[in-house]
């Protein structure tokens, strides 16, 4: 997916955000049943802002939202990984993710920035939103 790059730059420290969820996210690594968001409602989305970026790097080849994720008892619910940027939402490259019965790390990638169609910029990605949305 990067083959040939230097090194990575590592983006996505929950920090800031006055929503209430922000709470039950911002713990590294996960806590599962002890710190956790949970919506059973087709379209719930949830969006969280992001500290900037500390340094402008050259190249940003990606943006990845995950999160650890586990089923609740019975149905089979799916979500999407959303990236917010400029009023236009994406949700990237996996959709209709469908969590297991046991806590698994998921994600979806964004290649390009939503609002503009090509590569990320430093400004681009430090004005987004990234979360996730109940797609079923």
């Amino acid at each position: 997916m990067t083959g040939g790059q230097a090194s990575w730059l590592l983006y996505g420290n929950v920090s800031g955000i006055t929503a209430h969820n922000w709470l039950e996210l911002a713990n590294n690594p996960a806590l599962g049943d002890l710190s956790y968001v949970y919506s059973d409602t087709v379209n719930d989305e949830d969006l969280f802002t992001f500290g900037a970026l500390s340094v402008t790097p050259d190249a940003i080849y990606t943006v990845a939202v995950k999160g650890n994720l586990r089923r609740e008892a019975g149905g089979s619910p799916t979500l999407d990984f959303r990236t917010k940027s400029g009023g236009i939402t994406s949700s990237g490259g996996t959709t209709g993710i469908g969590p297991g019965a046991t806590y698994e790390w998921r994600g979806s990638f964004f290649p390009v920035d939503p609002n503009t169609g090509v590569a990320w910029t430093a400004s681009g990605l430090n004005a987004a939103t990234s979360g996730m949305k109940i797609a079923s």
